[in-house]
């Protein structure tokens, strides 16, 4: 321990400089962030997080190459040394002089923001540390144990920057089947823990051996590994592991019967090619209870008379459903070989549905009328004036520390509703009410510097719909004035799987409300 506490102050007073001017640059930058309108330098300031993280690499390669690992005209392994006890204090010094400064910043901005620091927040900040660790200090310190000076990291890093940007415009990214959300996370979990141990063993065998070739050959395959890993998403097995397949759906949904005579309907737009995509609205006739579903990913089957059917690719990002009643709209793209039978009679549209399911917490009732008021397990809010002709107007800011929750889901009712009625319309009816969703992420903290995450309380339109005044096709939005109650339930991931549902007959097809062509999906369905 002697020898690592030697290294460590000898590394200390050698990049004492550095050290410093990193300090500077988060000190700067986290200062700008909370006075954005009193930076001295206000066209410099987004120069800060390139300074803060050159600093961080700079560092890095000084430290990890301050006793060279590659050649033979080094002194150091002449003294008694261990390698193990050199990778500590290297290792010891990264954390405290590039994480130390960023952990103090960050707390120092959820100070700024009303957020004080409890217990509870410090997994999700030391998490936030293990990701810097992970996606900066560690690739720079394995590449820079590899080489013998600056100028050769720098030629490296160039080089594995012309290769992804090579491998980025290949024209068999625009083959591949999408992705779905499970699939990318499973790739990604698969391929990072495959990086994470090539990087490790690189940095141990060249501590313990110093012959760089074999490290460099296995950093290699680690770069190599990352592309490798995005076309995994796209494969049919890892959509099979991300989302099992389970035979007790947690709803149910049909094509909605918005029809003149309560018939399902759909619609559609001709696209240049002579595909057509297809606009269909489902309903949740049946949902369990406490939960959302979002379906992260779908594809339909059509069947019709004499036999025929056809099947979609994959479409990612589908729809939501967030209780029974719910709605949203699906779409897809059919060819124009297969467009013909459309306009046949008994045509009847089924889907595989790769869906998330979220189980959501008990029902919190916020008031809004304080100057501060909290919302719990999400973060704090803040009434601040509203720069605009009307004295009385105010919008709050709000803020969540490290993350927004995996789901929040929040309600306001048209009878507890505070806002002045906008010139020219009527006042809301009674018994009505708007509901928002605003996803998050189930990590203990999402991969940003920044701790502080600015939510939406209150959205989403009226239910049932109140149109504009003067204007019928568009529907009102829920806002939030300072004094309106709100409801809220947050909700975390519960789990996935792959369904098959049939969604009834696809119905007869209405007309578009599309005035230009392709003016509402110029660039076809996602």
């Amino acid at each position: 321990m002697k020898m690592v506490l030697h290294i460590l102050l000898k590394d200390l007073r050698r990049h004492c400089w550095e050290a410093a001017l990193l300090i500077l640059a988060t000190a700067a930058w986290a200062w700008n962030l909370a006075h954005p309108n009193r930076f001295v330098w206000l066209r410099q300031r987004e120069m800060l997080p390139i300074a803060l993280f050159g600093l961080w690499f700079l560092i890095t390669i000084r430290v990890v190459q301050g006793e060279s690992l590659v050649g033979d005209r080094e002194f150091w392994p002449t003294r008694p040394y261990l390698w193990s006890q050199l990778l500590a204090a290297k290792a010891i010094f990264l954390v405290l002089c590039l994480n130390g400064p960023l952990l103090i910043a960050q707390l120092c901005l959820l100070a700024a923001t009303g957020i004080p620091f409890s217990i509870s927040l410090l997994p999700g900040l030391l998490f936030l540390q293990l990701q810097f660790l992970f996606f900066f200090t560690f690739p720079a310190a394995a590449f820079a144990a590899v080489t013998e000076s600056i100028v050769q990291w720098l030629l490296a890093a160039a080089g594995i920057f012309v290769f992804f940007l090579i491998v980025s415009n290949l024209p068999l990214w625009g083959t591949l089947a999408p992705a779905l959300a499970g699939g990318e996370q499973a790739a990604s979990l698969l391929g990072g823990a495959l990086v994470a141990l090539a990087l490790l063993f690189a940095v141990v065998w060249q501590y313990e051996r110093r012959r760089p070739w074999l490290p460099r050959i296995v950093l290699a395959a680690a770069i190599v590994l990352i592309p490798l890993a995005g076309l995994l998403g796209s494969a049919s097995w890892i959509k099979a592991i991300a989302y099992p397949r389970n035979n007790h759906p947690p709803l149910r949904l049909t094509v909605a019967r918005d029809g003149p005579k309560g018939e399902p309907t759909y619609s559609s737009q001709q696209y240049p090619g002579g595909d057509t995509g297809i606009f269909v609205s489902l309903t949740a006739t049946a949902i369990e209870p406490d939960t959302i579903v979002r379906v992260e990913g779908a594809r339909f089957i059509l069947s019709g008379d004499n036999g025929w059917s056809w099947q979609s690719p994959w479409v990612n990002r589908v729809a939501e459903f967030a209780g029974t009643g719910s709605r949203d709209r699906v779409e897809f793209m059919v060819p124009a070989a297969e467009a013909g039978h459309l306009s046949e009679a008994h045509i009847n549209i089924s889907a595989e549905l790769a869906m998330a399911v979220y189980r959501l917490g008990k029902v919190e009732r916020v008031e809004t009328a304080s100057d501060t008021f909290a919302v719990p397990e999400v973060g704090v809010c803040r009434w601040r004036p509203q720069w605009s002709e009307r004295k009385d107007a105010n919008v709050p800011d709000c803020v969540a520390p490290l993350r927004r929750p995996a789901v929040m889901v929040t309600s306001v009712e048209s009878g507890d509703e505070t806002c002045p009625t906008p010139e020219g319309q009527q006042p809301l009816p009674a018994r009505h009410r708007a509901t928002y969703i605003e996803w998050g992420s189930d990590l203990p903290a999402d991969f940003d510097p920044n701790p502080v995450h600015l939510f939406r309380p209150v959205g989403g339109i009226w239910e049932p719909r109140v149109p504009f005044a003067g204007s019928p096709d568009s529907s009102r939005v829920a806002d939030l004035c300072r004094g309106t109650p709100f409801t809220l339930r947050t909700g975390s991931l519960d789990r996935r799987m792959r369904v098959i549902l049939d969604l009834g007959p696809l119905g007869q097809e209405k007309p578009s409300k599309v005035d230009e062509p392709f003016a509402e999906f110029r660039d076809g369905p996602e």
